[in-house]
């Protein structure tokens, strides 16, 4: 979608975004999207083998004619938002962020990423709703978020008119899913959802883009199902 076809709510031009786990998969098509809407982009990375990619990223957005940075860090450390933070405002030259998508997270079961800063939207997981083997760490820290993102919808709702949301994703086709065996896949593919396949990462980013536009400005607080229906929170 077009910032110049958009209607005036969906636009996100004049907006500043910091998206977290950028360099690959849902992060970068999440990114890609806000800075179509006219969005310029900080983008957060961990490892020295996503450099690359990072900056890929980067170049294509200022193809689109908006500003992008990249951020390389390890949100692990307590002192990553002060860090994270400064980075992105000194990189886009702007005194503000509008949005913050905390996209990042973990790829063992037993570990888990937070990121202790005002969110807009949380990548949450079906699994902090519906148990699953070996998993509980994980699904643990997806509960985790949601908790967090209801506390901060009332708290900086309140003092500083923000919105927190987190959307609740199901499998989404990419690296992740492409270890299915042909079995599992064809089960999830008999889960009740609206469309007979798994979900997109462009799925997710268009969810994330319509929640950091002025037209979900009445959404706040809320736990998205952003699964296709295959489970009903």
């Amino acid at each position: 979608m077009d910032s110049l076809t958009l209607p005036p709510e969906l636009s996100l031009i004049g907006k500043v975004a910091l998206v977290t786990g950028a360099s690959r998969g849902i992060g970068t098509r999440i990114a890609i999207e806000l800075a179509k809407r006219g969005a310029d982009v900080a983008l957060v990375y961990q490892a020295d083998s996503s450099t690359s990619l990072a900056q890929r990223l980067a170049d294509e957005i200022a193809s689109l004619g908006r500003k992008a940075t990249v951020i390389k860090t390890d949100l692990g450390e307590l002192d990553c938002g002060h860090i994270v933070i400064s980075a992105a405002l000194r990189g886009l030259n702007v005194n503000k962020i509008d949005i913050l998508v905390n996209n990042a997270g973990a790829d063992t079961p037993a570990a888990s990423s937070l990121e202790f800063d005002p969110s807009l939207y949380e990548n949450s997981s079906t699994l902090a709703h519906l148990p699953a083997d070996n998993l509980a760490v994980y699904a643990c820290s997806k509960a985790a978020l949601e908790c967090l993102t209801r506390h901060w919808a009332l708290e900086l709702g309140k003092s500083h008119g923000m919105t927190a949301n987190a959307i609740a994703i199901g499998i989404v086709e990419m690296h992740s899913a492409a270890d299915l065996t042909a079995g599992k896949r064809e089960s999830l593919l008999q889960l009740p959802s609206a469309a007979r396949r798994l979900g997109s990462v462009d799925d997710v980013a268009q969810i994330v883009a319509f929640l950091a536009s002025d037209a979900a400005r009445w959404i706040n607080g809320d736990i998205i199902a952003g699964n296709g229906g295959s489970m009903l929170l």
